[in-house]
């Protein structure tokens, strides 16, 4: 026996009729006896529409579309906070990487005072200056740069002092 009603769904059941009294209810491929007087039960609701799928947003990040996003969202973002963390770095060792090595065009007592005066100056106030590279370290700067350039940078550097105060 089958019932059928809009928007229910029901267990199957098989029915002997037997003479007088003797009908016998089972459910549908069980040897389960329904108990008398026959009272059908709905099983649950019926589902004619299925559910949309949800979104998944793993999905769209892995798709083209989603990585160009995702690379427009890290340069929007990421990039400027990047460029000003490095823009914090040390101004020495940032004015020597933009600036290329150019010959500096003063005579050798030049280059040698210069170089003794930032000795001087290192040894006033950034001793560990000195022990870099050997020591050559203060020689490379002093024939590196200029005195004007040189005094500029420490200014930045050192707040306001330069070679004169060390003269």
């Amino acid at each position: 026996m089958t019932v059928d009603m809009v928007g229910w769904q029901f267990p199957n059941y098989r029915v002997e009729v037997g003479r007088g009294e003797d009908t016998k209810v089972y459910y549908m491929g069980t040897r389960d006896r329904v108990p008398m007087p026959l009272a059908l039960k709905p099983m649950r609701p019926v589902e004619y529409y299925q559910k949309p799928p949800g979104i998944n947003y793993m999905a769209f990040v892995k798709s083209p579309m989603g990585i160009m996003v995702c690379l427009m969202l890290f340069m929007v973002v990421v990039m400027p906070r990047m460029t000003a963390a490095l823009e914090g770095m040390d101004e020495d060792g940032q004015q020597e990487a933009r600036q290329a090595p150019r010959p500096v065009n003063d005579s050798q007592e030049q280059i040698d005072e210069r170089e003794r005066l930032l000795r001087k100056f290192y040894k006033k106030y950034n001793p560990a200056a000195l022990e870099k590279d050997d020591g050559e370290y203060v020689a490379r700067v002093a024939r590196r740069f200029t005195t004007p350039d040189l005094n500029a940078a420490l200014r930045k550097r050192y707040d306001n002092q330069d070679l004169d105060s060390v003269r």
